[in-house]
């Protein structure tokens, strides 16, 4: 019983041949005279392929081409944003200013036109203003003496 247990720890190393080969055959005679430990070994090594097939990863044959694919078409993407940047935003910005500078021109065109008035007249009723110093009378008295 005490082998038994010796066995038992180590086959999962016998199983995946991580043991020597003096050790590999006392195990392999064990497994071939005890029947509890042989059942056991059955059951791990249904139990670990289980596992390992598993474990493989199914790789799909056109993951590459679909990669490649994405890659060549951010390529196209990054080098389409660039032109773009590089000449069509500032082209627009240009034209912008320009149509805003045309729109400037014409509308204080239009405003000019519209609200002319007398600059003369204008400058006569300004004149009251500048001179209203002789209508106070405490100012005038003030600056009198």
């Amino acid at each position: 019983m005490n082998n038994c247990k010796n066995i038992e720890s180590n086959l999962i190393f016998y199983f995946y041949k991580e043991v020597n080969n003096v050790e590999m055959e006392n195990i392999k005679n064990h497994l071939a005279n005890c029947s509890n430990c042989e059942k056991l070994y059955e059951n791990l090594s249904d139990s670990l392929s289980i596992i390992d097939n598993e474990k493989e990863i199914k790789v799909n044959p056109f993951i590459i081409t679909r990669v490649n694919q994405e890659i060549e078409e951010l390529k196209l993407d990054k080098s389409r944003s660039v032109v773009f940047q590089k000449f069509v935003q500032p082209a627009m910005a240009v034209a912008a200013v320009f149509v805003g500078i045309l729109f400037g021109i014409f509308f204080g065109s239009f405003y000019n036109s519209e609200n002319s008035y007398d600059t003369t007249a204008n400058y006569e009723s300004m004149e009251y203003y500048f001179n209203d110093i002789e209508q106070e009378a405490f100012v005038s008295y003030a600056l009198s003496e």
